[in-house]
């Protein structure tokens, strides 16, 4: 029998408070001295080990009002604690070094101010193990907002809703077409002001609206729109809805009551999902970077490797993959690995026809294709799709996506909003050109744009007024989505 030793690790810790972090100052540790077990095992207590562990995967973080959580998959074997290091900048640990000393898989903190990047490092008797890819931390400086939104209260939300809608489930509810391009922001806005206020009303009307889709869903691919594209399309922006509300109730305590149906969501909507893996292609070498994504099944099959899709359709099922990949993860279970790395490719690619102009990116609808209606750069209202992936791949670290394309990005909106279409108005495409003339060219900047104000605060101000300004008395799912999304980072509450 080995002779086990008792660990000689001990701490001195002093609570220091580093703009908003709760940092742990400790004495290093003493080296543990143990016994082998055999010629590669050591043993620490009742804690046996053959070599430190590998970084814990799948960091990410939600912010809600004055709280950071830090969350991630924990590392394999018998841990002791996990080092979580926050810098300034990419790869520095300046500002804090936390050691939880406990298995735990997350970690709460005062949440900060300003921007910061973040890593967790797993620990066992053997020594700590490399880093886990880096999120960027962009602290709430909305709270500070200047510009007060016209509906700027849960009260006044639930008094536009109720005048508009009742307790009806909004419509139009004429099919496919209706649940994908109204039916899906309807969707998003019930989860904005349940993560928002913790109001559980919000998911009861989701539950509702997601019960009447699945009951009416038309074909073993899910919601059926007339064509193969239009319905890959429509089932997708469908189910990155569903995907959203079902990764809000798995990653926040409160909703802890819907899982289960969150589960049953999401066991009818990943076989619709797998039916469109044969349009699945990897490294497409016709276009620079050789992208992986979707392809057409318009040319009665599969059409050619390089028929691949408009960015934005391609980007609703990616999204939707890799969210159920992360509802997985929080359940302690094992995703199909095809869910992440398609998302993580689908992000990629974006990097591969992306252009930069200035401070700013442009790019096209069709991403890299090069067909005459495939060029037309992107419009303000289909970008909203690309962002929506791109910015939680971003969160998630997949895509080879940085901070420095965040606030490119951040450029592109900056641009959109520049006041050149008018005071307050918006362009109606993202190289700042063709001023917007309604509503529906304007509203998208309150949703998926919006979180680009985390990179540059001055964005929500100019946000709101748009809305202010335009937006007060329409009735839509869309401009319901805005205000809601414009309350929840107003109040510093995170996905």
């Amino acid at each position: 029998m080995p002779r086990r030793i008792p660990p000689l690790l001990s701490f001195t810790v002093a609570a220091i408070l580093v703009g908003g972090w709760l940092a742990a100052a400790a004495r290093p540790p003493l080296r543990a001295r143990a016994q082998p077990l055999d010629s590669n095992q050591v043993m620490v207590g009742d804690i046996p080990c053959e070599e430190p562990p590998t970084a814990p995967p799948g960091l990410r973080y939600t912010i809600s009002r004055t709280t950071l959580t830090l969350s991630w998959d924990p590392s394999p074997g018998a841990i002791l604690g996990y080092v979580i290091e926050s810098g300034s900048a990419p790869g520095l640990s300046d500002v804090a070094q936390v050691d939880t000393r406990s298995a735990a898989t997350s970690h709460d903190t005062a949440a900060p101010a300003g921007t910061y990047y973040v890593r967790v490092r797993g620990r066992n008797a053997c020594g700590t193990s490399s880093p886990s890819a880096e999120v960027v931390i962009a602290g709430c400086a909305l709270a500070s907002s200047t510009v007060i939104p016209a509906i700027e209260t849960q009260s006044a939300w639930d008094d536009k809703y109720e005048r508009a809608i009742g307790d009806a489930i909004p419509g139009p509810l004429n099919g496919a077409a209706d649940y994908a391009w109204h039916g899906h922001y309807w969707l998003r806005a019930y989860v904005s002001m349940a993560k928002t206020y913790g109001d559980t009303k919000y998911l009861d009307q989701a539950v509702r609206m997601i019960d009447y889709w699945f009951a009416r869903s038309d074909t073993n691919q899910g919601w059926w729109s007339g064509n193969s594209a239009q319905t890959m399309l429509d089932t997708g922006i469908i189910a990155q809805a569903v995907t959203i509300f079902s990764y809000a109730v798995w990653s926040d305590g409160r909703f802890a009551a819907y899982r289960d149906k969150a589960d049953s969501y999401l066991a009818q909507l990943e076989p619709m999902l797998h039916t469109y893996d044969a349009q699945w292609v990897d490294r497409v070498t016709e276009f620079a970077g050789a992208p992986s994504f979707w392809r057409y099944a318009t040319c009665n099959g599969l059409c050619g490797r390089s028929a691949l899709l408009m960015y934005n359709q391609g980007a609703t099922m990616a999204k939707a993959l890799l969210l159920i990949d992360r509802v997985y993860r929080l359940k302690g279970l094992t995703p199909d690995p095809d869910y992440v790395r398609k998302a993580d490719a689908a992000a990629a690619y974006f990097k591969t026809f992306v252009r930069q102009r200035g401070d700013a990116y442009v790019w096209n609808y069709g991403g890299a294709r090069t067909d005459s209606v495939s060029v037309r750069t992107e419009d303000t209202s289909h970008a909203h799709v690309d962002l929506s992936l791109l910015i939680t791949a971003r969160q998630f670290g997949l895509g080879g996506l940085t901070d420095v394309d965040m606030h490119r990005l951040a450029g592109t909106m900056r641009v959109v909003l520049n006041d050149g279409a008018g005071l307050n108005n918006v362009w109606k495409i993202i190289d700042g050109t063709q001023p917007a003339d309604g509503p529906w060219d304007r509203v998208s900047v309150g949703y998926d744009w919006i979180e680009l104000a985390d990179y540059d605060p001055t964005l929500f101000d100019k946000t709101v007024k748009v809305f202010n300004q335009y937006l007060t008395d329409e009735r839509g799912s869309r401009f319901f989505l805005g205000w809601a999304e414009i309350q929840r980072k107003r109040n510093c509450t995170g996905l």
